[in-house]
């Protein structure tokens, strides 16, 4: 006697992806194998649900980074999107003490 096909319900399926769960967490929600959500997931419904879903998922933990504006999060935006780190380059220092001596001497930058 075969087996049923498995029940992955698309809409369900898109909120999992949205939460960031991985695909065994999904699987288990279903409560199928790993290898049969897998196979789901070849066909183009079910993989652009969960592609919807996990983009979905990023851009609200985004939305509700740039909201929370903390001083950490301004931090790792900073070093994310704009390239800062911690500690600059020793041709950065060197050209910032470069220009700190000419100021001193009278010298215009």
């Amino acid at each position: 006697m075969a087996r049923k096909p498995a029940a992955i319900d698309l809409e369900a399926l898109e909120k999992l992806a949205a939460m960031q769960c991985t695909q065994g967490e999904a699987a288990g929600y279903f409560r199928v194998a790993r290898e049969t959500l897998n196979r789901k997931l070849r066909q183009k419904q079910y993989r652009e649900a969960w592609e919807r879903g996990r983009l979905t998922g990023r851009a609200s933990l985004r939305r509700r980074q740039w909201k929370k504006n903390s001083d950490t999060m301004l931090i790792w935006l900073g070093k994310q999107y704009l390239g800062q780190r911690d500690r600059p380059d020793e041709d950065d220092q060197l050209t910032a003490f470069e220009e700190y001596l000419r100021m001193q001497k009278g010298e215009r930058p």
